[in-house]
C-alpha cells in the first residue's frame, strides 16, 4: 500500500538551503522524500533514489541507508551514530515518522555534519565522545581491550563511568565469541557494520542492542569506535510471539496481498518451511475447494473482518487428502491491511466421525422404531419437535408435532412434565415422572423418562406400567404389614441380599430402629451399601469380616459385638450383631438375616467400674505427692508411700490414728476435718500448715482437699493432698532477710555519705579562695563536678530507699494541675522552649493517689522528653495525654519524636545505673525510681519505642487507693 506522506513533508525551501540531509520513507522502507545541501556532498541522484527501497540506495555505497536501523524505526526505536566520511565527521538520526493520530507510517532520517576542527585530537577525543548523542564504547583491534565508555553507555549498563575503567569486553558481552567475529570482518571490510549483540548489565539482566562500528584512530592506534540502540522491548515482544506462533498446535501462516506464504510455524503438508516460503497458499488447496477460498480471502480483502471456510488440501509427498478447517484474518499496519493471517487446524478426524454419526443416527433411528413406548423430543421451550407413537394403544397422533406441551397434557401435568424439561437440560441427568390419565373410562399409569438429547432438547420416552403398578400394590401391601411389625422390634432387623451378577452384597430391606439406634436414614443404607462398613471401628472391621464368612461358610448363626461410629453425635456406639446365613434349596448363598442392638450402656458400666478401679488404684500408687483419707472423726483410714516417706511413720502406725498427729501445733485446731470443709466453702486457693515428722523435724506443706460424699448428700470424710513447701519457706525468709539488710545498707549509704561530701564542698570552696592561678581554678571545678555527680547519685539513691522504705499517703489529686505545675518548673530548662509541650487532659481527671511518687514519676519523664529530644527534627514536641478504659485504672501517656531507644536496649533501660544514651548525663536511676514508684502504687508500665523515631511510655495507675 502506497502512504501519502506529503502533508507531513518538510519545507522544500527551508531544507534545500541547510547543511543537511533529509529523507523519508513509507511503511515499506521506499524513498518517498530527499532533500538538503549535503546530497550534492554525497553525490546524491535524487530521481534516482525516490521509490526505490533503503536495501537499492545501500548498494550504492551510502553509508547513512542503514537497513537495520530504519526497520527498528517503524517499530518506534531512535537509532543515532557516526560515521566518518571525506576526513570529516557526520551524525545520523533515525526516527519513526507519525500521521496526526501519531500512528507510524515511515521513517524520517537526518544526516549532519559535526562542528568540529579535526575528527579527534588528544586534547578532546573524551569530550567529543561524551557529547555524542549515542552510547558509545571504544575497542582496541589490537589486543581487545575496552578503551572508553560513555556515561550514556554506562547508564544503559547500570555502571558508573568510573567502574567502566575496569571492565573488559567479556564483562559485557554475554556472547564474546560473536564480538569477536564481528571485529573480524569490520577489520576485512573496512566499512560501518550491523549487529545485533546481547550485553550483561551490572545486575546480571540481559540488554538486546543495535550494534554500529565502524575503525577510528584513538590513542595512536586502531580502535573501534561502537554505537547502540537499546532494542530489547522490540527483541522480547519478538521472541514471545515467535515463541507463542512456534508451540501453537494449529498450523499458522502470513500470506501477503497476493497469496503468497511469507511465514509458516511448521513443516505443512509434506514441506518444509524454506519450501513453503514464497509459494501460493491456493495452489495447495484441491481444485474443488480453490474458488471457494478465493471467494473467502477477498471477502475477508473487501469486509476486514475475519473469514472461515473448511477446505480440502493434499498432502504434495503421499498425495493424501485432509480435511481443514481455515480461519483467515487481516494483517494491518496502522489501519491499513498488508496480508492475512492463516490458522488452519486438522479435522480429517473430525470429518470421518461425522460419517459415523450418521451411520449411527440411521441405526438408532430403526431401533427406535422397535421400541413399544411412546417418544417424543422436546425443546427447552417445551415445543414437541417430533414424536413416535407407541406400537399399541396410542392415544395421540402425528397431530402434536410442533405442539406446546400445553396442548398435549392436561393442565397440572404439562405444568410439571415443562418444569421436569427444564430440570434434565440445566442438570443434564435423567428424571423420571410417573403419573396417571384417564384413558377410556379407565385410570391408566405411566412412567416418563427424561433425557438430555444435545442442543438444548429432551427426549421423552414414555411406558404404560399400569399391570406393573397393580402388581406392585399388592406386594406393598404385603411387605407393608410386614415392616410394621418388624419396625415395632427394639432391634435393628435387615436383610442383606447377594447380586448374581455382581457378587456383592446390597441391604435389600433395613428397619427404621436404624435411626433410633445409629442416627441413619434408611435410605442412606439403600445408596451406599458400605455404609455400615465405613463406619465400623478400623480395629474390629478384619476380625468382623472373617467372623461373617466364616458363618456363611459353615452355614450356622453367629453374634458378633463390634463398635459403629453414630452419625450425628460421631462416637462409637457398641452393637450385639446376630447372623442368620439364609441359602436357597439348592444350597445357593443368597444373603443374611441380621438383628443388631444397642449394648453400649452395658459395655459403658462395665468399662467404668473397670477404669475407676483402674485410676484409683494407679493414682494413689504413682502420685509424688503425700496423699491420705481421713474420716468426719479425723481418724486417718489411708495414706499412701509418699505420706509415709514425708513423715517418717510406717502405714501401720498411721492407720486410724488422729490426724493432729502429724501437726507442729495440735492445740491449735479443733478438727482438720472442720477446719478443711470451711475453707473450702470461703473458696480459698491454698491453706498452709506447718506440721511434724516423726521424729520431730518441722514440715510447712500446701494442703488441697476435697469431700467425700455419700449418695444422700452426707459428707463422711476428706481427701488430703499435701505438698511440701518447707525448702520453699527456708528460700522466702532468706530473701526477705537479704532485701532488709540491703534496703538498711542503701539507707545508710544515702544518709551516711551526705556529711562527708558536705565537707569536701567546702574544703573546694577554701581552695579556691587560697590558691591562685588557672591550673589551680580548672583542678578545683574538675572536683566540685565529680562531687556534684556524686552527691546527685546520692540523692537518687536516697529517693529510692524512700520509696522502698515509706509508707503511702493517699490524697484526691487533679492531675492537670498537677502535670501543668511541673511543666512550668521546667520553663527555664535547657531546650524546654524548643520543644512544643501538648498537654492534654482533662480537669475532670481526679485520682486518689500519693501525690509525692506522683510527681516522682511525671518529672522523670517530661525531664526525660527534654533531655532525649531530637533537635535535627523540624517539629521536636512531647504529648501527655490520658484516658480510662474502665473506672477502676487511669492510663496515662508520654509521647515524644525524639531519639527514641534501640531494641537492644529496651529490655534494659528499668535496670539500675543503666544508660542507653550518652546524649544526657545522668546516675542511670531515673527510670529505676520510676518503675520502683509505679510498682509501689500497684500500677505497671509498657513502652514503645523506635530508634530515631520516638517513645511512647504508658503508665497504669489505679484510680482509687487500693491498700
Amino acid at each position: 500500500m502506497k502512504t501519502d506522506n506529503s502533508a507531513y513533508k518538510p519545507s522544500e525551501l527551508l531544507i534545500e538551503q541547510l547543511p543537511v540531509l533529509v529523507w523519508n520513507t513509507d511503511e515499506t522502507l521506499r524513498l518517498t522524500y530527499i532533500s538538503g545541501q549535503l546530497k550534492h556532498t554525497f553525490h546524491i541522484d535524487t530521481q534516482l533514489l525516490l521509490g526505490r527501497s533503503i536495501e537499492e540506495a545501500l548498494l550504492q555505497r551510502k553509508p547513512f541507508f542503514r537497513i537495520e536501523a530504519h526497520k527498528q524505526s517503524l517499530h518506534g526505536i531512535k537509532y543515532n551514530f557516526t560515521f566518518e566520511a571525506r576526513k570529516r565527521m557526520f551524525q545520523v538520526s533515525i526516527s519513526p515518522l507519525r500521521n496526526a493520530d501519531n500512528l507510524i507510517i515511515g521513517v524520517s532520517a537526518m544526516l549532519t555534519e559535526m562542528q568540529v576542527a579535526t575528527f579527534i585530537s588528544k586534547n578532546n577525543e573524551d569530550t567529543f565522545f561524551e557529547n555524542l548523542p549515542s552510547q558509545v564504547a571504544i575497542v582496541s583491534l589490537e589486543n581487545n581491550e575496552l578503551y572508553y565508555i560513555n556515561e550514556r553507555f554506562a547508564d544503559q549498563l547500570l555502571y558508573t563511568v568510573a567502574e567502566c575503567k575496569t571492565l573488559r569486553p567479556a564483562d559485557i558481552f554475554i556472547d564474546i565469541e560473536r564480538f569477536q567475529t564481528a571485529l573480524q570482518r569490520i577489520k576485512r571490510r573496512r566499512s560501518i557494520q550491523d549487529f545485533e549483540l546481547l550485553l550483561k548489565r551490572k545486575n546480571n539482566k540481559t540488554l538486546h542492542v543495535l550494534l554500529n562500528a565502524q575503525i577510528i584512530a584513538y590513542r595512536n592506534e586502531q580502535c573501534l569506535l561502537c554505537e547502540f540502540t537499546n532494542i530489547t522491548k522490540y527483541s522480547r515482544n519478538e521472541e514471545k510471539w515467535y515463541s507463542l506462533v512456534k508451540s501453537a498446535p494449529n498450523y499458522v501462516l502470513h500470506v501477503d496481498q497476493e497469496g503468497q506464504i511469507l511465514f509458516v510455524n511448521r513443516n505443512f503438508m509434506g514441506l518444509n518451511m524454506m519450501t513453503l516460503m514464497g509459494r501460493s497458499f491456493i495452489s495447495l488447496v484441491c481444485e474443488e475447494d480453490k474458488e471457494a477460498v478465493l471467494q473467502v480471502f477477498e471477502k475477508v480483502r473487501v469486509k476486514h473482518n475475519t473469514g472461515e471456510s473448511e477446505m480440502r488440501i493434499k498432502d504434495q509427498v503421499t498425495d493424501e487428502v485432509f480435511w481443514f478447517n481455515v480461519r483467515i484474518a487481516p494483517l494491518f499496519t496502522d489501519k491499513e491491511p498488508h496480508g492475512f493471517a492463516v490458522i488452519a487446524t486438522d479435522i480429517t478426524e473430525n470429518k470421518a466421525q461425522e460419517i459415523e454419526i450418521r451411520e449411527s443416527r440411521q441405526k438408532k433411528q430403526a431401533l427406535i422404531d422397535t421400541i413399544p413406548d411412546q417418544i417424543m423430543v422436546f425443546s427447552a421451550q417445551a415445543i414437541c419437535k417430533s414424536y413416535k407413537p407407541a406400537n399399541k394403544n396410542d392415544i395421540y397422533g402425528q397431530e402434536i408435532e410442533n405442539q406446546h406441551i400445553s396442548n398435549i397434557f392436561p393442565p397440572v401435568l404439562a405444568s410439571l412434565m415443562e418444569i421436569t424439561i427444564r430440570k434434565t437440560i440445566e442438570k443434564q441427568e435423567l428424571q423420571t415422572l410417573n403419573y396417571a390419565l384417564q384413558v377410556k373410562s379407565k385410570m391408566a399409569y405411566y412412567e416418563g423418562r427424561f433425557m438430555e438429547s444435545g442442543s438444548d432438547e429432551v427426549l421423552l420416552i414414555i411406558r404404560d406400567v399400569s399391570e406393573k403398578r397393580e402388581a406392585e400394590e399388592e406386594i406393598k401391601k404385603g411387605k407393608k404389614q410386614y415392616e410394621q411389625l418388624i419396625n415395632n422390634i427394639d432391634e435393628i432387623v435387615y436383610v442383606l441380599r447377594l447380586n448374581p451378577e455382581t457378587h456383592r452384597l446390597y441391604f435389600d430391606f433395613v428397619s427404621k430402629q436404624l435411626k433410633n439406634i445409629l442416627g441413619y436414614e434408611t435410605q442412606e443404607v439403600f445408596d451406599n451399601p458400605k455404609l455400615f462398613v465405613e463406619q465400623i471401628h478400623p480395629k474390629e472391621k478384619a476380625t468382623l469380616k472373617e467372623i461373617f464368612w466364616n458363618a456363611v461358610n459353615i452355614n450356622k448363626k453367629v453374634t458378633r459385638t463390634y463398635r459403629i461410629r453414630h452419625k450425628k453425635t460421631g462416637k462409637y456406639v457398641w452393637i450385639e450383631d446376630r447372623l442368620i446365613p439364609q441359602f436357597s434349596p439348592d444350597g445357593t448363598f443368597k444373603g443374611v438375616l441380621g438383628m443388631a442392638r444397642d449394648v453400649t450402656k452395658e459395655k459403658e458400666a462395665a468399662k467404668e467400674i473397670r477404669e475407676s478401679e483402674r485410676k484409683y488404684r494407679l493414682l494413689i500408687e504413682t502420685m509424688h505427692e503425700p496423699i491420705l483419707v481421713i474420716n468426719a472423726l479425723d481418724k486417718i483410714t489411708f495414706i499412701n508411700k509418699r505420706t509415709e516417706e514425708l513423715f517418717g511413720y510406717p502405714k501401720e502406725e498411721l492407720q486410724y490414728a488422729s490426724a493432729k498427729t502429724l501437726l507442729a501445733q495440735p492445740e491449735e485446731v479443733n478438727s482438720l476435718h472442720t477446719l478443711f470443709l470451711s475453707w473450702k466453702n470461703e473458696d480459698q486457693q491454698q491453706l498452709e500448715l506447718e506440721m511434724k515428722a516423726k521424729n520431730g523435724q518441722k514440715i510447712w506443706v500446701w494442703v488441697s482437699s476435697s469431700p467425700i460424699i455419700e449418695e444422700n448428700g452426707e459428707i463422711f470424710g476428706s481427701i488430703i493432698a499435701l505438698a511440701d513447701i518447707t525448702p520453699l519457706k527456708k528460700a522466702q525468709d532468706e530473701v526477705l532477710a537479704i532485701n532488709k539488710e540491703m534496703e538498711q545498707l542503701l539507707y545508710r549509704a544515702s544518709h551516711d555519705l551526705k556529711g562527708p561530701i558536705s565537707s569536701i564542698m567546702g574544703i573546694i570552696n577554701l581552695m579556691r579562695m587560697e590558691l591562685k592561678g588557672d591550673t589551680a581554678s580548672q583542678f578545683c571545678d574538675l572536683m566540685s563536678d565529680s562531687i556534684a555527680k556524686l552527691s546527685e547519685l546520692i540523692k537518687d539513691l536516697s529517693h529510692v530507699s524512700s520509696i522502698k522504705q515509706g509508707n503511702l499517703r493517699f490524697s484526691k489529686i487533679t492531675l492537670k494541675d498537677c502535670l501543668s505545675s511541673i511543666c512550668k518548673t521546667y520553663e527555664y530548662y535547657p531546650n524546654y522552649k524548643k520543644i512544643a509541650v501538648d498537654l492534654n487532659v482533662s480537669n475532670d481527671e481526679i485520682l486518689e493517689s500519693d501525690e509525692s511518687l506522683l510527681r516522682t514519676i511525671f518529672q522523670n519523664f517530661i525531664e526525660n522528653g527534654i533531655k532525649y529530644a531530637d533537635f535535627k527534627k523540624q517539629n521536636p514536641y512531647l504529648k501527655i495525654y490520658c484516658y480510662r478504659p474502665n473506672p477502676d485504672f487511669l492510663h496515662v501517656i508520654f509521647e515524644d519524636n525524639g531519639i527514641g531507644i534501640s531494641k537492644i536496649h529496651q529490655d534494659k533501660i528499668f535496670d539500675m545505673f543503666f544508660r542507653a544514651t550518652d546524649q544526657a548525663k545522668g546516675s542511670g536511676l531515673g527510670l529505676y525510681i520510676v518503675q520502683s514508684a509505679i510498682r509501689k502504687l500497684n500500677g505497671h508500665i509498657n513502652l514503645e519505642s523506635q530508634e530515631n523515631i520516638g517513645s511512647k511510655f504508658e503508665i497504669i495507675l489505679p484510680a482509687q487507693n487500693q491498700s
